[in-house]
């Protein structure tokens, strides 16, 4: 999803701050519609759906994400590529 907003009327939360990290990850209500028509991600290569924002209200603090590593389905040390024994000699 992309934010369309309109400039010097109406910001995406954290961008009236100044800079994003400044709201401290607090949590909004997003008020608008979406768009009749879809947006170019060249990161991803794909067109995405356009939300108009035309308000938002400050909800409160949001909850960290945790983010864990990724696990293996192997169990113990013995499977993985990097371990001392899967070093050819």
């Amino acid at each position: 999803m992309i934010l369309k907003e309109d400039p010097g009327v109406i910001f995406a939360p954290g961008r009236f701050l100044g800079h994003p990290d400044r709201d401290h990850g607090n949590q909004y209500k997003l008020y608008g519609q979406w768009a009749d028509f879809k947006a170019y991600e060249p990161n991803y290569d794909v067109f995405v759906d356009v939300f108009e924002i035309k308000g938002f209200e400050l909800i409160g603090p949001g909850t960290p994400i945790k983010l864990d590593p990724p696990r293996s389905g192997r169990s113990g040390s013995s499977g993985s590529p990097f371990s001392r024994r899967n070093i050819p000699r």
